[in-house]
């Protein structure tokens, strides 16, 4: 592949969820932390995110459910922390990251705006939380509109159906 050619090997690919574990543990430190927990003690809870098996096992592998777990972490604590600009900004980023990472990214994206948005409302930031919105779609809802645009499916080439709701594809699920 490109990478082995470039680094050598793969080693590098494999590690590129470590960040995300590192801001899974933070977020959930800060989480205990807000909740009144010592600072040593929220960090300990917080790095047992890693003593989890599953975190353990795919770590060391090219998937991006870690990558995920950190981002959408991160989105709540950003969203239910202080509201300044910096933080409504960050939020849009990290809901653009987190939506475009997997297809159920929505589906927490849709929670974590509903957080925000009542509680802007509260503090009367509603524009500020509007350029958060517009930051999160510009940043992870590109693939969706192309999905929808190519295969008629916002979330991928297969159909999809949930009850009596029913997207699309060009495949079937059976057929897989």
């Amino acid at each position: 592949t490109a990478f082995r050619l470039a680094l050598g090997s793969d080693t590098w690919v494999e590690s590129a969820q470590l960040p995300f574990a590192l801001l899974a543990v933070l977020s959930l430190s800060v989480l205990a932390r807000r909740e009144g927990v010592p600072t040593r003690r929220s960090l300990a809870l917080g790095l047992l995110f890693l003593a989890i098996p599953t975190v353990t096992l795919q770590l060391a592998a090219n998937y991006v459910d870690i990558i995920f777990a950190g981002l959408v972490l991160a989105a709540f604590v950003l969203v239910s922390g202080p509201l300044g600009f910096t933080t409504i900004l960050l939020s849009g980023m990290t809901l653009g990251l987190m939506i475009g990472v997997k297809p159920v990214g929505p589906l927490y994206a849709l929670a974590a705006c509903a957080v925000l948005v009542m509680r802007a409302q509260r503090m009367r930031r509603l524009g500020e939380v509007s350029l958060s919105l517009g930051v999160m779609l510009a940043i992870g809802a590109w693939k969706y509109l192309e999905n929808a645009a190519v295969h008629g499916n916002p979330v991928w080439p297969v159909e999809l159906d949930v009850g009596l709701f029913v997207l699309p594809g060009e495949v079937t699920r059976s057929a897989l």
